[in-house]
């Protein structure tokens, strides 16, 4: 008897034939790599900006002011337009 294609979701024009469980297991340890890295980053970037904690504050006012410059240039130009 031959065994039918099976359809794994995630790879849709692939079509594979055999053990379904084994080719899922196979698709999540792609997604099980992605969660741990993503967690680790995400834990270190915080840990990182609460260490640095007056510079990021610092970053955090200078990009404010320079918002505010641009929106104040942006509104004088467009007074001068008219």
């Amino acid at each position: 008897m031959e065994k039918q294609a099976v359809r794994i979701p995630g790879y849709p024009d692939t079509r594979v034939t055999g053990n379904y469980r084994q080719m899922k297991m196979k698709a999540r340890f792609p997604k099980l790599i992605l969660y741990l890295a993503g967690s680790i980053i995400l834990v270190l970037g915080i840990a990182l900006i609460l260490r640095f904690w007056a510079d990021a504050v610092l970053v955090f006012r200078a990009a404010i002011g320079m918002v505010l410059a641009l929106a104040g240039l942006l509104i004088l130009y467009s007074l001068g337009r008219k």
